[in-house]
């Protein structure tokens, strides 16, 4: 799978999600909470073998915003990637008082 391939992974299981606008990067300035943006960051744990690279990770966040303290769909984002069989982790959980929004941070390794 190429790198681009492993990235559209990641659209396609967002864009699966009911009710969630989703963005790449950065959201349009328009666009209020609830809403995620995701972006690749880094290559996580790739294997190699016979000196080379034989299988790429790539690290992917996903970061939820959201007005309600306990919003349901963050629990919907975590089942979509385990139904998805990627590796992830909730990396954070906080509010943000400049904003008054809660923001959810999940690691995503995509192979």
């Amino acid at each position: 799978m190429s790198l681009v391939s492993k990235a559209e992974k990641i659209i396609d299981i967002l864009g699966d999600i009911q009710g969630l606008k989703f963005y790449h990067l950065n959201k349009p300035a328009t666009v209020k909470a609830p809403y995620a943006v995701w972006q690749e960051d880094s290559e996580g744990r790739s294997q190699y073998a016979n000196n080379r690279k034989a299988e790429q990770v790539l690290e992917i966040t996903i970061d939820y915003f959201t007005k309600e303290e306990f919003d349901s769909m963050a629990d919907t984002i975590q089942d979509a990637l385990n139904d998805a069989m990627v590796a992830w982790y909730l990396n954070s959980v906080q509010y943000e008082d400049e904003t008054m929004l809660t923001h959810y941070e999940w690691i995503v390794q995509v192979i």
